[in-house]
This record gives C-alpha cells, structure tokens and sequence, in this order.
C-alpha cells in the first residue's frame, strides 16, 4: 500500500474524456456525408464540449466492417478574441472622446487578423513554399490590418483546395469568431467544400449572430451550411454507471476502497452531471485512501455529512457559473451580446433562477419554455414525472443563493414594512417570501390601494430586458396570497382587478 498521499496519487485529478456515445454517433454521422456536414454543439459550462471536439481528433473512426475514415483536424480555441474585442478601456480623454463602436471596430480587425494569424499555425506545414506570416500587432494601422487578414484567409484557403484529406475545423468557443465583423464568417464558408466545421458554443448561432445588429438585414451563408444543432445535457444513466463501474475498480488498485454506500453516496451528490462525479470521485478516493477503509467496512454517516460539505465547495465555481449564466438575456428570447449580464442589481433573479428555486422547493413549475431550455441545458431533469435539478450539489447552491439573496434584503424590506400598519401575523408572513416574491410584494406595497398595471411590475422586479410572462407573474401572486390571505382562494388583501393589473388594499 501507498505510504504517502499527494494530488498526483488521486486518479480523478485528470479530465478524462469517457461517455457520449450518442452525441458522437450523431457528430460521425454527419462528418461522414458527401461533403461533410457542419455540426454545432451547445452546452453549458463544466459539460465537457471541449473534451468531446478533442476525442474527435484523438480517436481515428473505424467502422463496423474496419474501414478506418481519416480526417484532418485542425483544432482551435477561439476564447481570446471576445476579449480582444471587448476588453477595450479608453486611457486618454481623446480616448474618451471618440465612440466605443468606433474602437470596438478597430479592435474587431485586430482581433480578426489575431485568428486568421492563429489559423494559420495550426495547420500542417504541407505548404513549405509559403513564408510564414508575422504576427499582427495590434497597433497597426487599420487598412494594413485588413490586408493582413485577407492575406492570411488566402493561404488558409489555398491550404484547404490543395489538400487531398477530407478538413473539419474545430472552433472552440465559437463566440469568439461571432464578435468578430462578419466578413470574416463569410470568409470561413468560401474556403471550399472540402471543409466542415465542428463549432462549440454556450449560443445558438442564432443568438451569436445576432449580436450584429446588420447581421440578419444581410444574414452570413456561413450560419446555413449547418445541420441541426446537438444539445450536450446529462450523461445516460448506463453511461454514469459504467464509469462508476470503472471508477471503483480503478480506485481499489490505487489502494483507496469505495464500498456500495459510497456509490451510492456518489451517484446521489453528483446525478448525471460529468464533471461533477468527477469531482466527487476525486473527494471519495481521497477520503478512503486516507481512512484506509476496507470494502466490507461501513461508512458512518458522519463521513458523508463531512465529504458533503466539501463538495459544496468543491463545486462553488461550477455552479456558480451556471447560476449566473441564467441572468444572460438570450436564454428568454432577448438577443444581447452573449454573455453578459445585468448588473445594475445582481440580486434579481431571472424567470428561469425563479424556477429553479421553485423546483428546489419541490413546488410545481408549470412554464414549458422555461422548463424545456433548463432540461436541454442539462440543469434539470425529470424523475418520476416530477422535475428535479440534476444534483444535489446543486440543488443546495440554489438554496443558498436565495438564502444570501433574502438575507441581504433583509434591512430594506423591514424598513419599508415599518411604513405600513400590518398585523403581526402578516408580519410573520413576510418573512417566508421568497426573494422575488417580497420584491413584487414591496412594489405594491409602495403603492398601496393603486391598482398596479402587471407591465410596470413586471418591469420594476425584473427589469425592462428580464420580464416574466403574465403566467408567471401570476403564480408569483397566488404565492403571496397563500402567505398574506386568511383564505388565499377568496383574496381580500391581494386583489385582481379585471384587464388593468393587481392592489394590495390598506389593512382595515
């Protein structure tokens, strides 16, 4: 056995692709066709895309009959050039003076002439005739830097005419070429039909392209050469359980012994999520390497107490992420810039942060489009005919985010609360208001005895960008009166008046 521990020992430390057998049955399939089709993979963060588009370029295909299909991949990670991009702060007053669109396009072509540059370099060096280019700096000079580009996308395209392999590009983190001004998307579909793209994205190209507003006045031929887009959500449950399979029996050569209520204690922290039961994977095989536990052992419970709590912070990051990526406005239909997000008050929650403390609470949630966009992101799931979020790593970090939430609203509901003569049970109803349920209760407690137009709530909670739909504003009122009403089916406090909005009435 070992005599020592270290991160180095610990066999989850690593990320190793594993699963996806029906995402990349789908993604082979098309790259097999004449030519090969497009393909655009969405998924969340920590949902493993970049390690499924590197499998690809890992993995020569062999079919059923061992007919080996060889593709030339060229790799990469398009990240940087969103930052190029958007990461422009003026540092003179003539700096100031000039317009950010004026300098977001400057950049824009510095940004550009960096990809094509980046490219470039990635491709095999076939064509040893070809100079190698410099590297664009990003103080030249507008027009020189437009020259550079097309230069650049000329040797690319060059490149793939005379190459005889079937080409798929893979850009990773697509959103980075979508900021960039779209001649250079209309430049990647001209490189001729021996290519394909494989592109990942947290967007649909419909949300990326449309963060130029030009973009559908003349809409790219690069964005219709694409075949449907593959959502990358949870893992299968035969997939979970055979890297669990695996993962046990690897651990026990290692000399860390997980027993069955460790599976188990695994397959309910983490769900389906993959890199989540990566992570729990590597707390249990550090626990038992270090407990040095037999398999016949049994745990106690003060151990899963113990490695729960580490797995609240060991997940903080991921879920945080995720948490957060539920305020960017494209997720309810709004076309923005991807990824950003409000921030005059990052303490109003989005419809879909709504729902899903809603499900956290177990109570029923009954907005299809919401509930569909979470399911095909991967963040619930349903199990036996209920919705759940799909871990309860998770589940608790929502939990905690609403309790942070309240708390730190705490102070101006009890100031604007001491405005208003209430009874002491109403009082105390109050205070079991969800977060967006006292923000609309507060709305109209600012205008008591008015009758409220729903519009102008709905604005005043969530914002002019992030409004609900009436349905789901009006669960947020049958939720109040369940708190506030002696009768919530016969409101006398909270009232419906008829095609104009809602009143809180004056307690009598």
């Amino acid at each position: 056995m070992n005599s020592f521990f270290s991160p180095f020992t610990n066999l989850f430390t690593r990320s190793e692709f594993w699963g996806r057998e029906k995402e990349l049955s789908i993604i082979w399939g098309r790259l097999l066709s004449k030519p090969p089709q497009s393909v655009v993979i969405i998924g969340e963060p920590y949902m493993g895309k970049t390690r499924l588009v590197k499998h690809l370029t890992e993995s020569p295909l062999v079919d059923e009959r061992g007919k080996g299909y060889d593709f030339t991949f060229i790799y990469l990670d398009c990240k940087r050039y969103i930052e190029l991009v958007e990461d422009w702060h003026p540092k003179t007053l003539a700096d100031q003076e000039q317009s950010l669109e004026h300098h977001q396009r400057d950049m824009g072509n510095f940004a550009a002439a960096q990809f094509w540059w980046d490219l470039y370099n990635m491709l095999p060096r076939t064509l040893q005739e070809d100079e190698p280019f410099p590297e664009p700096r990003i103080n030249e000079d507008d027009a020189l830097l437009l020259d550079i580009t097309y230069e650049i996308s000329l040797a690319v395209e060059k490149w793939v005419r005379s190459h005889s392999k079937p080409i798929v590009f893979i850009l990773d983190n697509f959103e980075g070429v979508a900021h960039l001004p779209l001649r250079n998307s209309h430049r990647l579909r001209s490189l001729g039909d021996n290519c394909g793209f494989v592109l990942t994205s947290r967007y649909s190209l419909y949300v990326l392209y449309n963060y130029h507003q030009e973009s559908w006045a003349q809409p790219s031929p690069f964005y219709n050469i694409f075949s449907d887009t593959i959502y990358l959500g949870l893992l299968s449950e035969q997939e979970v359980s055979r890297y669990l399979e695996w993962a046990a029996q690897e651990a026990e050569k290692s000399g860390s012994h997980w027993n069955a209520q460790d599976i188990a204690f695994i397959r309910k922290r983490a769900g389906h999520h993959p890199e989540l039961l990566r992570i729990t994977c590597v707390r249990m095989f550090e626990e038992r390497w270090l407990s040095q536990s037999s398999s016949e052992a049994e745990s106690n419970e003060q151990d899963y107490k113990f490695l729960a709590l580490r797995l609240v912070q060991d997940g903080c990051t991921l879920c945080k992420r995720l948490w957060e990526g539920l305020t960017n406005p494209e997720l309810y239909g709004l076309v923005g810039s991807p990824g950003t997000t409000k921030k005059e008050d990052s303490r109003v929650l989005s419809p879909y942060q709504s729902t899903l403390i809603d499900i956290a609470h177990g109570r029923i949630a009954t907005d299809t489009h919401i509930l569909f966009g979470l399911e095909q992101r991967g963040l619930i799931e349903s199990a036996y005919e209920k919705w759940r979020i799909f871990s309860e790593v998770m589940q608790q970090f929502v939990l905690m985010q609403e309790e942070a939430i309240d708390q730190a609203n705490t102070d101006t509901l009890t100031a604007i609360n001491a405005s208003f003569s209430y009874t002491s049970a109403e009082r105390d109803d109050e205070h079991s208001l969800t977060y967006t349920e006292g923000k609309v209760y507060d709305y109209l407690k600012a205008h008591l005895d008015d009758v409220c137009d729903k519009a102008e709530i709905m604005q005043a909670v969530w914002g002019e960008d992030n409004m609900p739909s009436n349905s789901a504003l009006q669960k947020i009122i049958e939720r109040i009166r369940e708190k506030i009403e002696d009768d919530p089916d016969s409101p006398f406090k909270l009232i419906a008046v008829r095609g104009r909005g809602y009143m809180l009435r004056r307690a009598l």
